[in-house]
């Protein structure tokens, strides 16, 4: 089990892998936790596996607080972080394109209303 002090090394790392904006948060819940933010993206770090996960949010607020319309996270781990953001942000490409298709198919029935 991971301390504070290594969370924080962690937390460090993974913000100087992930470049700038990046802001690292460790947390302390039935053991020591890492994570990168940056805007509604959030980047977990899981020391057993030695791996990532990403969550992209709708949260507008930036401390984690809020209600979140929607997500959309990563479905595996990945080792590297970055490939973690990418595969995140590639599922949630493919969700906007499944919504846009719902929605072009919803319109054609307001179209048609009298």
């Amino acid at each position: 089990m991971m301390n504070e002090t290594e969370a924080t090394a962690k937390g460090k790392e993974m913000v100087e892998r992930l470049g700038a904006g990046w802001e690292a948060r460790v947390w302390e819940n039935l053991g020591w936790h890492a994570a990168a933010h940056k805007h509604n993206v959030a980047v977990f770090w899981h020391p057993r596996g030695n791996s990532y996960s990403t969550l992209v949010s709708s949260k507008a607020s930036s401390s984690g607080t809020g209600l979140t319309a929607w997500s959309q996270a990563t479905n595996k781990d990945y080792a590297d972080p970055r490939e973690s953001v990418r595969a995140a942000v590639t599922a949630v490409n493919n969700y906007i394109t499944r919504l846009e298709a719902a929605q072009a198919e919803a319109q054609q029935c307001v179209d048609h209303f009298e």
